[in-house]
């Protein structure tokens, strides 16, 4: 019924075009021909009764014989041998030696231990591939032309070993960066980057030579799988470009130094708090609230940031007011005010290289300004700079108590 639907429709179609001159028809001769692919291209319709006649019909004895003549029971039993019993085999026995013993051969233990975890993985990969074979050979048995394909396990194969080389590729540099790190631990930020940008060229190259192996074994070309369309290929370059942008703008950040996960920051809008993740297309921002806020490396790249885990130095700055009547005593009490931070916070710095002031700086009608302004060797974030801040404002007023005198 729904076969006859669509040829009517069709027909009437063409009937129309006909009826509109030449023009008219060759276009809706083009909507005639896609809507008969469509009829003609069913993907269940018409298919379903004939496989299940196939597969009643079906020669066991064909898919038997092949069987035995390709599969090989020592075959599946030493790969699993491999992938499951020869680790154990080797730690049950060296668990069992006195700890005098295990300490001399640990270094023998550990490299053979390594190179059987690698021979019990590709034995399981191979275990897998193998599984394939007999599923190809079954479908094959069962008449299916589409799977006599003698390219598919062979490209199934080179796949799996070239994720599986991707992945050990990949654990390896992150050994070796870790190991950096332990020894170098200010190299933190660095090597975070050069393991993101490691991962990005090794599964670029592995997704490269995954589509060559397809193009090549199975004859799938990598411009049929972005044949889209104008439309489409318009959607995905735009949407490639802003992702583009983004990724290298975060690339940008990440590599100028400015900021690494974990580090306290202020940006130039007031906006301030902890580093949590450096992503390629956004950056996580956690308030002292513990608000985390998604900012787009885009916004970043252009924004004034200062890095106050990286600031060595702190300052303490205090306006006090005095009433006129005690502006005879003021010049003491700047000098105790001095005194008194200098005996409570040993990180101040005093050496001439930042401002270490306690002075008289402005009157008015009825009062007297005084500013004092403190440095210390404290960075300006954590929980020791509001320490040290609080032991500057007790120090000031035990200043004030020795000379009895109380802010306006």
């Amino acid at each position: 019924m729904k076969r006859f639907f669509f040829v009517s429709v069709l027909n009437s179609i063409l009937a129309l075009a006909s009826a509109n001159g030449e023009n008219g028809h060759s276009m809706l001769h083009d909507v005639g021909d896609s809507i008969r692919g469509m009829v003609s291209g069913n993907i269940l319709a018409g298919k379903i009764k004939p496989l299940i006649r196939k597969v009643l019909h079906l020669d066991r004895s064909v898919i038997h014989g092949a069987l035995r003549e390709s599969v090989h029971v020592e075959d599946i039993l030493f790969l699993v041998c491999a992938g499951w019993i020869f680790v154990p085999a080797l730690n049950l026995p060296y668990s069992q030696l006195p700890l005098s013993a295990r300490e001399s051969l640990a270094d023998y233990y550990h490299l053979l231990r390594l190179f059987l975890v690698h021979v019990q993985q590709v034995a399981k990969l191979a275990l897998l591939v193998y599984f394939v074979d007999i599923v190809k050979i079954v479908l094959t048995g069962m008449g299916f032309a589409s799977f006599n394909n003698a390219e598919f396990p062979i490209a199934f194969a080179q796949v799996v070993y070239l994720l599986w080389g991707a992945n050990r590729m990949s654990t390896i540099k992150k050994y070796y960066i870790r190991s950096f790190i332990s020894e170098h631990p200010d190299s933190f930020g660095r090597m975070k980057i050069i393991n993101r940008l490691a991962d990005a060229a090794i599964g670029g190259i592995t997704l490269t030579v995954i589509m060559g192996i397809l193009q090549v074994k199975m004859g799938i070309a990598m411009s049929s799988l972005f044949a889209l369309g104008s439309a489409g290929t318009l959607a995905i370059g735009l949407a490639s470009q802003g992702i583009a942008k983004s990724v290298i703008n975060g690339l940008l950040l990440v590599s100028s130094d400015r900021i690494y996960e974990g580090d306290y920051v202020r940006f130039g809008n007031g906006k301030e708090g902890t580093i949590v993740k450096l992503g390629w297309m956004e950056t996580v921002l956690r308030g002292s609230d513990e608000i985390t806020v998604n900012i787009p490396n885009t916004d970043l790249i252009s924004t004034p940031i200062s890095n106050l885990s990286r600031i060595r130095y702190s300052q303490v700055k205090q306006v006090l007011r005095f009433s006129l009547k005690d502006r005879a005593i003021l010049r003491n009490v700047m000098e105790s005010i001095k005194e008194e931070v200098q005996l409570a916070c040993p990180e101040i710095v005093t050496d001439g290289s930042r401002p270490f002031l306690a002075t008289l700086t402005n009157y008015g009608p009825g009062f007297v300004e005084a500013t004092v302004d403190f440095h210390f060797r404290i960075r300006p974030v954590g929980e020791l700079y509001w320490e040290n801040r609080q032991r500057v404002l007790w120090a000031i007023d035990a200043a004030l108590k020795r000379h009895d005198v109380e802010l306006k």
